[in-house]
């Protein structure tokens, strides 16, 4: 199994015609927030062409617009071969906090935005597996995920299943 870690990740779904979500929470909430959290997925047998993004959205404590203060930085890990690639670094205002225990995640299918002739049968398959995230925060406990959801206008008309795992759940969608 191929699975790549995504250390943070800040993606925002768009206006989404064809959409799957989730949210994720871990089951502490350490005073002043996460100092870190790790998403796991396995995109070994995602459809290797263009057209889907997978992502975990976070947020943190304190923000509310202006830059300053402490500096992040977002990783993408390959764990079968721990190759690393630094995806973004960013600095937030003084007084910021830690990352909140709880947010969502997403499976888009991008091409349909913005598209009149789209089709929801103009999505072709793909599989991707969320896993749990964690943290190596003390206080921040265990991540979980709860079952993935269809939103947007293609909910019911995207082929769309989930198998859950002991610490994640793989989704199937597509034609």
């Amino acid at each position: 199994m191929k699975t790549s870690t995504l250390a943070i990740a800040s993606l925002t779904p768009s206006a989404c015609i064809a959409g799957i979500g989730h949210s994720w929470s871990f089951d502490g909430s350490p005073t002043g927030g996460m100092q870190d959290v790790t998403f796991g997925f396995d995109v070994s047998r995602a459809a290797h062409r263009r057209g889907y993004y997978f992502a975990n959205q976070f947020k943190f404590q304190n923000v509310d617009s202006h830059i300053g203060g402490t500096k992040w930085r977002g990783t993408l890990r390959n764990a079968r071969t721990g190759q690393s690639v630094v995806i973004c670094e960013y600095v937030l205002p003084a007084g910021a906090g830690g990352i909140r225990n709880s947010q969502v995640g997403f499976l888009e299918y991008f091409l349909a935005n913005g598209n009149s002739n789209f089709k929801c049968s103009d999505q072709f398959k793909t599989e991707v597996s969320y896993y749990y995230p964690t943290s190596n925060t003390a206080g921040a406990g265990t991540g979980k995920i709860p079952r993935p959801y269809e939103y947007g206008s293609c909910k019911g008309e995207q082929d769309f299943a989930t198998t859950a795992g002991s610490n994640y759940w793989t989704i199937n969608s597509g034609f």
